[in-house]
């Protein structure tokens, strides 16, 4: 658990924990650790989708039931509030200093005003706001480091249960929709892609930073091989930029003259790189196995475009957009042929549901969560120096034809939140000076 200071150390309660008094502390962080992972692993949405409709990847307008996961989320969000008895402060420390992600949640609550489907809009708000509260108190609760592990495990955890699936139970874990790919127990291939992406990456920050043992590259290169095998050309192409930007936050926090020269030739590599991407895509494109349209993506794109500019400052509403063929949804379904989840880019979504003026107070966000990432690789150490860039340039990239930007009960959004606050209120520890 955390046991390093923070910079919130006055804002603890005086009276003694009334918890600890009736539980032994050792007792108490195994549980608040366990319902952390539970709530992390809700938010992945695997398993249970797939189990009870196995057919829901290929037709996204089905819609399944599911009397599992409500439950669970309960016995999460009540654990939860029991968590802000006790460190509610600091919680609320931590949303003030992230105000623009809190400002979010409150416009999307404030959309129901013009949303066609209010009640809708307002039950996701919600969930939106429960799901940023919750990273909130990870955030503050646990030391990065901690949290990073969760995630690193939750990822080696779900790639043994997807290889388990393709393997002995190809009718759920192999894609149907692309032959010999696997999407374990996700409902498509992209989301398993991603998940191994996002896993990956937790096991390269800790071994990369001496917090996990040597042995551990194997569950590394594990959740890698499971990634590969999905088949998904955005987890290969995210995860080839991702090296490039381990490179860069490696490069830049090295100090001395001698690193000058080098980090100026890093920074012209990346606008050659950044050139030939823009002069050269049909090479870019053959590297990574897909086409001009980026397999359909692109006239879903202009579709959505059409629809964003009716209504361009506030948007829909939250969630407020895709609702089937009674909505203005159909609009895209007339363009492309077939009625897509959402807009295949989180830009383009976040635009539908709370547009100009949504996407302003988001790029406030990202700013302050950017400010307190580059302190933080100046100021910490370990896993919690590198972390938060690391995992923000990764957030930003996939939500360019993936779609989890301001997501209800998504991981990505949950991690985001929890690196927005544990960057934020844990307090700078003096780091050792890198060789130089």
């Amino acid at each position: 658990m955390s046991t390093g200071a923070t910079t919130l150390d006055a804002l603890r309660p005086a009276t003694a924990d009334v918890r600890a008094a009736l539980i032994p502390q050792r007792i108490l962080n195994r549980v608040e650790l366990g319902f952390s992972f539970l709530g992390l692993a809700l938010s992945t949405n695997a398993v249970v989708p797939l189990v009870l409709n196995p057919a829901i990847g290929v037709d996204p307008s089905i819609t399944v039931a599911d009397p599992f996961s409500r439950p669970l989320w309960a016995l999460v969000i009540l654990f939860l509030l029991s968590g802000l008895v006790r460190d509610g402060r600091r919680v609320l420390a931590a949303a003030v200093r992230n105000a623009p992600i809190l400002a979010l949640c409150w416009l999307a609550a404030l959309s129901s005003l013009w949303s066609s489907v209010p009640g809708t809009t307002m039950t996701d708000a919600l969930l939106l706001f429960v799901t940023t509260v919750l990273g909130f108190y990870i955030g503050v609760r646990f030391e990065l480091r901690e949290v990073v592990a969760m995630v690193a495990w939750l990822g080696l955890l779900i790639a043994v249960l997807s290889a388990v699936f393709a393997l002995a139970l190809p009718r759920f874990g192999m894609d149907p929709a692309h032959a010999g790919d696997w999407r374990g127990v996700f409902t498509t291939k992209n989301e398993l892609g991603r998940m191994m992406v996002i896993g990956g990456v937790a096991w390269l920050a800790l071994l990369l930073t001496g917090e996990a043992r040597r042995r551990s590259w194997l569950c590394a290169l594990f959740v890698i091989f499971v990634g590969a095998e999905s088949g998904s050309r955005t987890a290969l192409a995210v995860a080839s930029l991702m090296t490039v930007v381990w490179s860069l936050v490696w490069l830049f926090r090295r100090r001395g003259q001698r690193w000058i020269p080098i980090k100026g030739l890093a920074v012209s590599g990346c606008v050659a790189v950044a050139v030939l991407a823009i002069t050269s895509q049909g090479f870019l494109l053959k590297v990574i196995g897909a086409d001009s349209s980026f397999t359909g993506r692109t006239g879903i794109w202009n579709a959505v475009l059409q629809d964003v500019r009716v209504h361009a400052w506030f948007g829909y509403g939250f969630d407020g957009f895709w609702l089937g063929i009674d909505s203005r949804a159909i609009d895209v379904m007339r363009a492309v042929g077939f009625m897509p989840p959402h807009a295949h880019d989180g830009y383009l979504d976040l635009l539908l549901n709370l547009g100009l003026i949504g996407a302003a107070v988001f790029v406030l966000a990202i700013a302050v969560i950017a400010r307190n990432g580059w302190r933080s690789l100046h100021r910490q150490t370990g896993t919690a120096r590198m972390f938060p860039l690391v995992f923000l340039v990764l957030f930003l990239l996939y939500n360019i034809s993936e779609s989890s930007l301001v997501s209800k009960q998504s991981l990505t959004w949950l991690v985001l939140c929890v690196v927005a606050a544990s960057a934020a209120v844990h307090e700078p520890r003096p780091a050792e000076g890198p060789a130089t």
